[in-house]
């Protein structure tokens, strides 16, 4: 890396300058200033927004989350870079130019694969409910068909005639499928199949999305392997590094992350860490239904599995929205202190179950008459649900005694002491302010538009020629600078959103003096 790389007093841009002062701790405001060079100067823009205008990890946006993502006050420093003006607007124009796009094109690919595999989990052969299902996949998954149909012609400068357009197409296909409905007669097996096979799309679909995030972080000419073998083509060389070199990537890295060691910068997502499982083994569900040589109770468990985790994992779209987007970096927090508690609380949990068990089980009592049951019940006390004739019923004084010592300091351990600390707990991760929320929010959608941009590659802006830059950012969106009408809407929305979160911390701490 040359001096004149480093210069941080040149007029123009340098991305080597801004990378080397956020991998310098404490030298944040040295990147603030490489940004501050680019402020109403749309060439100096370009040069953020193309980095060395080839490889998606030599760009700033990627620079900028690579760091964000470490632990300590200075990863928090340069999450703050993402809030600058500069980096504002090229988040804001990525997600214009291919971003808004993608996303779409995404997410109603996700609602196909909810809406098959779910009919897929209930569906049963020669069952009444069939012509149901059917008409459910007839007036939910056309439109969306017809939808991601018209999806690649979505511009956002015509969102307007897009949408138009788009409404009339899928009003159109409604009609006839209303039409038509009546007279389609499909046996359940073709049905079913269909159904199994948009599934298999969908999944390969979303399994390659991910890889290409995942591996997205390797500049593409170093996406080769030779596997040894010496003169094989550049064509072959890359055909085994996605055949041979990837699959065991992706193996060893989960094995890593798994054994608490570091990983790639995809699994520091939350969600990544369950999508690319859960998007394996929907492939293998797909196997199942076609080959079928498991018990139907295996596919009904998997089936249940996957229905669950693919739900949740639609949150993630939420990511973009005005409010959510704010609430999601919340709840991910609220997640990991309620987890915290979890581990804290199993050993009492045990405890006190494995006593249970022991006192009654000369009794009889079916709530406590195994380990399992024991179990449930234990925990359900720290939900509020005791049960007394258990108690009442034992057999004589001392089990009466003891049954009764147990219950109590179980209560108080629980209800009072521990339930207390994971409210104090919560009270703190709520309270840390709207701020921080909306800190984490840009970071989740800077993430969004960066996973978008590993998927469809490097698409440089001309230094030279700001036209399409003003045009687009002439329009309004989530994050608009200019239109004051815009900010006053986002302010509005924003304070409402840190009253309900003012109501939460307050509702908490009453909680907390209750208790």
């Amino acid at each position: 890396m040359s001096c004149h790389e480093l210069d941080t007093d040149s007029p123009h841009f340098s991305l080597a300058a801004y990378e080397r002062a956020i991998e310098t701790r404490g030298a944040i405001d040295k990147a603030v200033r490489e940004l501050d060079k680019c402020i109403n100067k749309p060439a100096e823009i370009a040069r953020v927004y193309n980095g060395n205008g080839v490889d998606v990890n030599r760009t700033a946006l990627f620079v900028t989350l690579q760091w964000s993502s470490q632990a300590g006050s200075a990863a928090s420093a340069t999450k703050k870079l993402l809030d600058h003006p500069v980096m504002r607007e090229v988040i804001e124009l990525k997600w214009k130019r291919f971003g808004m796009r993608m996303y779409m094109e995404q997410l109603l690919m996700y609602c196909l694969l909810l809406l098959s595999m779910t009919l897929s989990v209930s569906m049963r052969d020669d069952t009444a409910g069939y012509p149901n299902q059917f008409r459910v996949w007839l007036y939910v998954g056309v439109p969306l068909l017809v939808a991601l149909g018209t999806s690649p012609w979505f511009s956002y400068m015509h969102r307007a005639s897009w949408r138009l357009t788009t409404a009339f197409c899928i009003g159109l296909a409604l009609a006839v499928t209303f039409y038509l409905d009546r007279g389609v007669d499909v046996h359940w097996m073709w049905f079913s199949g269909f159904n199994t096979t948009v599934i298999g799309i969908t999944g390969l679909y979303f399994l390659r999305f991910e890889l290409n995030e995942m591996f997205g972080e390797v500049a593409e000419h170093n996406r080769v392997f030779d596997c040894g073998f010496q003169g094989l083509s550049a064509r072959s060389q890359k055909i085994l590094y996605y055949v041979v070199f990837c699959p065991f990537s992706v193996v060893y890295q989960f094995v890593v992350l798994l054994l608490g060691g570091d990983t790639a910068k995809y699994f520091d997502s939350f969600f990544n860490c369950v999508q690319l499982p859960t998007f394996s083994c929907v492939l293998l569900y797909v196997v199942h239904e076609f080959v079928g040589v498991s018990s139907p109770t295996l596919r009904l468990y998997l089936g249940i599995a996957l229905t669950m985790l693919l739900w949740i994992l639609g949150l993630q779209y939420l990511e973009v929205h005005g409010t959510a987007g704010y609430l999601i970096p919340m709840m991910r927090g609220l997640l990991r202190d309620v987890y915290r508690f979890l581990a804290f609380y199993w050993p009492f949990q045990c405890a006190y179950a494995c006593a249970y068990f022991l006192l009654f089980q000369t009794t009889g009592e079916e709530t406590y008459n195994t380990i399992a049951r024991s179990f449930v019940t234990t925990f359900l006390v720290m939900l509020g649900q005791i049960e007394l004739d258990p108690f009442e019923n034992l057999p004589d004084t001392s089990s009466y005694v003891l049954g009764y010592t147990l219950l109590l300091t179980h209560a108080t351990i629980v209800m009072v002491m521990l339930l207390n600390v994971l409210i104090a707990i919560m009270a703190k991760t709520v309270d840390g302010g709207l701020d921080q929320a909306k800190l984490d929010a840009l970071v989740s959608f800077a993430e969004c538009v960066l996973r978008s941009e590993k998927t469809a590659g490097l698409s440089p802006i001309g230094v030279d020629s700001p036209a399409e830059r003003t045009r687009l950012m002439a329009d309004s969106s989530v994050f608009s600078f200019d239109d004051e009408d815009g900010e006053n809407a986002m302010s509005e929305r924003l304070e409402a959103l840190e009253h309900r979160l003012d109501e939460v911390v307050s509702l908490l701490k009453e909680m907390k003096k209750k208790q």
